[in-house]
């Protein structure tokens, strides 16, 4: 997936652990992983020679995607 489709699922996943938000069984084993995946995948994405994100790993950055990742590993590190 694209940058925004990575940010759409980390960033769900990222809150309701943050706020401790009560969750079957299933889910709850899995959500330190899939925020866990969700970083590693973002910090792949980033341009190696602007530090910026783009749409795609290979595309030309984008100020605004560049500027929800950086509000969601900011969040993240909280």
């Amino acid at each position: 997936g694209c940058t925004e489709q990575t940010m759409s699922r980390f960033s769900p996943d990222l809150l309701a652990q943050k706020l401790g938000l009560p969750l079957k069984a299933p889910q709850a084993e899995k959500l330190p992983r899939m925020v866990t995946n969700g970083i590693t995948r973002l910090r792949r994405m980033q341009k190696d020679d602007t530090g910026g994100w783009g749409w795609f790993e290979n595309g030309v950055d984008d100020p605004f995607l560049t500027a929800y990742v950086l509000t969601g590993l900011a969040t993240a590190k909280e």
